[in-house]
């Protein structure tokens, strides 16, 4: 377990490019920002998971702007409703299904705990420091 995450990360990133992701999208699962939502349009077939983030709801202009662009590239709209909290054996068992290179913790009550038990299956567990940024 690292507490210094900046130079250990940022050496241990990959990087894919639209042209992998396209190759063998069952592999990623990609999350994007509102300003890049036109590159969407290259990796069809896709489906989009909205997670209740912005636009949070239908009173929000950009979320019908959101539903029409996707239905004008061909995307599906699965909305997926989440609070953002939940259990932390959900955590865990999601960490372990997923078994990603990097696990950063953020938003937890007891983070050094929680990081012991992701560490014990194996997995990388990065703490972030305050006000550092990050590139991930």
């Amino acid at each position: 377990m690292s507490n210094d995450v900046g130079s250990s990360l940022e050496n241990k990133l990959d990087y894919i490019n639209l042209k992998s992701l396209k190759k063998d999208p069952e592999l990623y699962l990609l999350q994007n920002a509102f300003e890049n939502m036109s590159i969407l349009a290259a990796l069809k077939p896709a489906i989009y998971l909205h997670t209740s983030g912005e636009p949070i709801g239908e009173y929000m202009l950009a979320y019908s702007q959101r539903i029409a662009y996707l239905e004008s590239i061909d995307i599906s709209y699965v909305p997926f409703r989440v609070s953002g909290h939940t259990r932390q054996m959900n955590l865990l068992y999601i960490a372990n299904q997923i078994r990603t290179n990097n696990i950063i913790l953020w938003h937890l009550f007891k983070p050094d705990y929680y990081g012991k038990l992701i560490a014990n299956l194996g997995l990388q567990v990065v703490y972030p420091k305050y006000k550092k940024s990050y590139i991930v």
